[in-house]
């Protein structure tokens, strides 16, 4: 394909010319010249180069964004030269300049940079962008020190070889805090949540717990596309629908195991990340637990045959109290039984090997009040009595001798039989269907003689007993 443009002329920092820069959409150079800031990259540090409109540069000549894992150092130098020769399909550019000021960070940089090659962007006076030279395989720089009786300077000499003529770059690679990146969605597959097959072992798949906005070169970007590194705003990221997201991001929403970002999907087998089928590097002991109101509280016992591991659990509870939820090698730990009855299946991940083990533990509760006291002329009440945890969260009941109870859908309706005249107690035994240990005792006290009118409570107003 033949080049679109290519820049044709010497510069040195005397030409005060005004020829024209071919192609490409540039501008003509107003003045001569060229500024006295140069931008070095060294060359194995750059990943690779965006073009202007996405394309090549055998078809276009202008540089949008240096992709880079390390930033750019300057330098200012006096009597800059670039010249550029065409010869069997071939470019041979040269730039030549001296550093007056010599600092050591700068001889640091020379010493290394013996060794290394580069690419190095410039300025023409007048251009609208930077000139790159050096991409793909980098410039070599050779250097002199020169020493006089009034002055010392570095003249540094860039040549390169290639098939590639001088390219343009926009000029805000070199402004990093204002620049506006094209931004792109990265899985992050190293923050991960692992596919657990039906027995609860890992299936080799890992499912990228995030995707975050970044440049090509990796770096964090922002809501506005600028880097977060300056901006100081939160990374923009989306969320993986099976975790409780962190707010270290800004988040922008969540996305299923099926999703993909830009082609690239968020599920991915992986047997290092989420090693498959391993077995015996976790066990918990027991394996279930029941709690209920007169033993409310049992320990447990966390094993990593590897005491270098650790592990947490993956899961928020509901019913119980789990003291510590992480832990490093075999530790122990206590369980305690929260204010409503029910099932917790808690699961207990190697941190290291994301085997998961469980630990099943049922809360049981009967709730009703302790005891109940009425004047002699009440015939009929009400106690409110409820079954918390298990599968059917019923209960079954004691009738003393004396009282008619009724089973309603919220409690007892009970009758006294026969008006008393002398104070009465009764005790009604309430024990939960699902676990018989879980018993609750009402005491029922009837007053001696009341010579007022018969009345009937209904209705309770007493405070559990636990």
């Amino acid at each position: 394909m033949p080049l679109a443009c290519k820049l044709n002329r010497n510069i040195t920092i005397n030409d005060t010319g005004s020829s024209t820069d071919i192609g490409c959409g540039n501008t003509q150079l107003l003045t001569g010249g060229i500024r006295p800031v140069l931008y070095i990259y060294n060359i194995d540090d750059v990943q690779n180069l965006i073009f202007e409109n996405d394309s090549r540069w055998d078809d276009n000549l202008i540089v949008e964004t240096i992709v880079s894992s390390n930033q750019f150092f300057y330098v200012e130098g006096t009597s800059i030269t670039y010249n550029e020769n065409y010869d069997d399909e071939a470019y041979t550019h040269t730039l030549t300049l001296n550093l007056s000021n010599i600092y050591p960070v700068v001889e640091d940089i020379l010493n290394e940079a013996v060794n290394s090659k580069f690419l190095v962007a410039f300025l023409p006076n007048g251009a609208e962008h930077y000139r790159l030279m050096g991409w793909e395989s980098g410039a070599s720089l050779t250097y002199q020190l020169d020493i006089t009786e009034t002055d010392g300077s570095y003249k540094l000499v860039f040549e390169y070889n290639d098939e590639v003529p001088l390219l343009a770059c926009y000029k805000d690679n070199f402004d990093l805090k204002s620049k506006v990146f094209i931004p792109i969605f990265n899985p992050l597959y190293e923050i991960s949540y692992c596919q657990q097959t039906s027995t609860g072992y890992n299936n080799g798949y890992v499912i990228a717990s995030y995707v975050v906005k970044q440049n090509t070169a990796g770096q964090p970007l922002d809501m506005n596309n600028m880097l977060c590194e300056y901006s100081g705003n939160k990374q923009d990221a989306y969320y993986y629908n099976g975790i409780t997201p962190s707010t270290t991001y800004n988040l922008l929403g969540s996305y299923s195991s099926n999703a993909s970002f830009d082609g690239k999907p968020v599920r991915i087998y992986d047997g290092t990340l989420c090693p498959p089928n391993v077995t015996g590097t976790i066990t918990v002991s027991p394996s279930v637990i029941n709690l209920y109101s007169a033993n409310n509280s049992s320990s447990f016992t966390v094993t990593l045959p590897d005491n270098t591991n650790s592990w947490k659990i993956k899961n928020t509870l509901s019913y119980v109290i789990l003291n510590p939820t992480n832990g490093q090698g075999t530790t122990g730990g206590t369980v305690i039984a929260g204010s409503a009855g029910g099932t917790d299946i808690i699961q207990f991940q190697n941190r290291n090997t994301y085997e998961q083990q469980q630990m099943t533990v049922n809360v049981y509760y009967v709730k009703c009040p302790s005891s109940l006291s009425f004047p002699n002329s009440t015939t009929q009440f009400f106690i409110n009595v409820s079954a918390e945890g298990g599968s059917t969260q019923d209960y079954s009941f004691t009738t003393p001798s004396g009282l008619t109870i009724i089973k309603e859908t919220n409690g007892l309706n009970v009758t006294v039989n026969t008006q008393q005249t002398s104070t009465q107690t009764f005790s009604i035994t309430v024990t939960h269907n699902d676990f018989p240990l879980e018993t609750k005792t009402i005491q029922i006290i009837i007053n001696g003689v009341d010579t007022s009118a018969l009345w009937m409570a209904t209705g309770n107003q007493y405070c559990e007993d636990l």
